[in-house]
């Protein structure tokens, strides 16, 4: 099991990438580290979730077993995209055609972070 843990001072928040285990693994850590667990509704090797535990807020992005391929960057990016929404609705931050740029911006923040530190570019 690896994970990273990737700041964006911008809107204040942590997100953690979980990735080289299965479910199983995964939510044992999550139990032991945060007193949480996710259920499991038949995720594609991979999801983003959020918990709240400890008056804290998380956000996850669990990979099972990334590769250097087009199906893993695209299931990255499509995380991505869900905990974005999650993201700038939990800040009051709406997305559309005006601020597009924001929401484009943060992604590709998300996507260099995790991809740098996966594959130690």
């Amino acid at each position: 099991m690896n994970k990273i843990k990737i700041h964006n001072p911008v809107l204040s928040n942590y997100l953690i990438v979980i990735y080289n285990c299965d479910y199983e693994k995964l939510n044992k850590y999550l139990k032991k580290e945060y007193n949480i667990g996710i259920e499991n509704n038949e995720y594609n090797n991979g999801c983003f979730f959020k918990a709240e535990a400890d008056e804290s807020e998380y956000y996850f992005i669990w990979i099972e077993k990334p590769h250097k391929n087009s199906y893993t960057y695209a299931l990255v990016a499509h995380e991505i995209v869900h905990f974005l929404f999650r993201l700038f609705d939990d800040r009051g931050i709406n997305i559309d055609k005006e601020n597009d740029e924001t929401f484009a911006y943060h992604l590709q923040f998300y996507l260099k972070g995790i991809f740098e530190k996966i594959y130690k570019r």
